[in-house]
């Protein structure tokens, strides 16, 4: 039988373990998380250099992955080229929200 020290030190063992696999997990989870928002922004930059480029290979991968020939007009690139820029506004935004949440949760 455990003595209440060794109980204890038992308890708190298994809490410090708990916390480093959780600690492990969110950094894992916050690095996977850092690289796809650089390359998100390495796609951007490159989009404000050559939007018509990024486009045009985009609608160039998209066809052949499907397998249609897609052609795409000035005109119906216009959305095309608003799209991403809005896509990274919202994901920031979705994610402050989170973090604001999580701070006032506290």
């Amino acid at each position: 039988m455990y003595s209440s020290s060794e109980k204890k030190l038992d308890i708190l063992n298994d809490h410090y373990k708990d916390t480093f696999s959780h600690l492990v997990s969110y950094r894992k989870q916050r690095d996977r998380v850092l690289l796809y928002m650089l390359g998100i922004s390495a796609m951007l930059a490159l989009y404000l250099v050559f939007p018509d480029g990024i486009i045009d290979v985009v609608v160039e991968v998209v066809s052949s992955k499907i397998g249609v020939e897609l052609v795409l007009s000035r005109i119906s690139k216009i959305p095309l080229i608003l799209a991403p820029p809005l896509i990274f506004l919202v994901i920031l935004s979705h994610r402050y929200r989170q973090v604001r949440d999580l701070i006032e949760s506290q």
